[in-house]
């Protein structure tokens, strides 16, 4: 057998840390020519010289055809390793290797064709222009990787604060899950005036967003100055007047709760679980409370919430329900929304439940209102517990409507 070489780009600054850790899922938000391709194919490649089965996701035809392209040169099918290559099919972008790795390359245009597959590894290229990414992820992608235990690399530039930015806010936060973030600056191939160029002539938002790999909002974000509120660290409990804010969940959705001191407006402890039953649920609510022993407890009342609600009120506990509706749902969050933007609110710094305040929108509905929500398969459970605490706080302003006015005018 002729001898077989595979030649892989070298890997820079940047891209080396990525690969090294051992993290199960990685994101990584980086710049525009940062080099998101060379590092797909490195860990793509590698992995099927060692025999894995990987897949590489794209959100167009185009794209894949790119890395298709890489690949195919990496592996010799253009030169004199072609020995290493057992199979090809052009069509269903399929490589095989005499290693028993195997590669198949698929545009996202059409995501449920690959469902019933199997993987050791897949990467998800430009991740954050895939609509529903989320969703994408629970429904389709992670059972893709159930059978072998595999893991998966999402790599993009961002896109405002919308699937991509929750996944990425996962990492050191949810167990598995790491995540980066590379302007096109760490790039060292990159040359340093053409860049200056481009920032000389680019719009801010496009410079921050495309070369300097920050999350920007787009118009229809709710909450602005976040970040200058969520500096709050989760408290012991101490003498005080409390609330609490609860929304439930449990398998999809989250149950989220918020403990605010109804004297300062700081959020003193937040917890946020799922695929638990009800009672435990309960439980662990009558825990938090009798720590915290609240004056108020205000719960999202909608379906689920009602008997959860009655069942602890047959407790003793001091709790009420808020039915959530079109005509209710505007005050509550817009409230939480000048909290925020006034700073007159403290927040722990979960990274989850920041991500998910980045991430809330408002868009105008035909009829001309406006429709507040998460965006398609992302949560919003914790800004609903928390604006419900600020709620029962007492401390929104008493000219709701016309302050509500004013801040959808500051928005247009």
């Amino acid at each position: 057998m002729p001898e077989m070489v595979v030649v892989l780009p070298t890997l820079h600054r940047g891209q080396a840390p990525v690969v090294a850790n051992g993290a199960r899922f990685k994101v990584v938000c980086c710049g525009r020519r940062w080099g998101k391709t060379t590092l797909a194919t490195d860990e793509l490649v590698n992995r099927m010289l060692d025999g894995g089965q990987v897949a590489y996701l794209a959100p167009t035809y185009k794209m894949l055809a790119h890395v298709w392209r890489e690949i195919k040169a990496v592996t010799g099918v253009r030169g004199g390793g072609a020995a290493l290559v057992s199979y090809k099919n052009e069509t269903l972008h399929r490589l095989e290797l005499v290693t028993g790795g195997a590669i198949d390359c698929w545009s996202l245009d059409s995501g449920d064709t690959i469902r019933g597959q199997s993987y050791d590894f897949v990467v998800v290229d430009e991740a954050a222009f895939m609509p529903d990414l989320v969703t994408f992820w629970d429904n389709v992608m992670r059972p893709l990787l159930a059978d072998r235990k595999g893991g998966a690399m999402f790599c993009s530039t961002p896109k405002g604060f919308n699937g991509f930015y929750s996944l990425w806010a996962r990492g050191g936060v949810v167990d598995g899950w790491a995540s980066w973030q590379y302007p096109t600056v760490t790039n060292p191939l990159m040359d340093v005036d053409e860049l200056m160029e481009i920032e000389a002539t680019a719009t801010t938002q496009t410079w921050q967003q495309e070369y300097l790999a920050e999350f920007v909002a787009d118009a229809g974000g709710v909450f602005r100055g976040v970040k200058n509120v969520t500096t709050s660290t989760p408290q012991s409990p101490y003498t005080g007047t409390f609330v609490v804010g609860v929304d439930w969940g449990k398998s999809n959705d989250f149950t989220a709760i918020s403990v605010m001191d109804e004297e300062t407006g700081i959020e003193v402890y937040f917890d946020r679980f799922n695929m638990i039953s009800w009672e435990l649920q309960r439980g662990r609510l009558k825990a938090i409370c009798d720590q915290w022993k609240p004056r108020l407890i205000l719960a999202e009342a909608n379906s689920i919430g009602e008997p959860n609600i009655e069942a602890l009120a047959g407790e003793g506990l001091p709790i009420e329900g808020f039915m959530t509706t079109a005509s209710s749902k505007a005050p509550l969050i817009d409230g939480l929304a000048l909290a925020i933007e006034r700073g007159a609110i403290g927040l722990i710094d979960d990274q989850q439940a920041t991500a998910e305040l980045m991430a809330y929108t408002m868009e105008r509905m035909a009829g001309g209102g406006w429709r507040y929500g998460a965006p398609q398969g992302a949560h919003d459970d914790s800004v609903i517990a928390r604006a419900l605490a600020w709620r029962a706080c007492g401390m929104r302003p008493n000219t709701m409507e016309i302050q509500r006015e004013n801040l959808i005018t500051r928005r247009r």
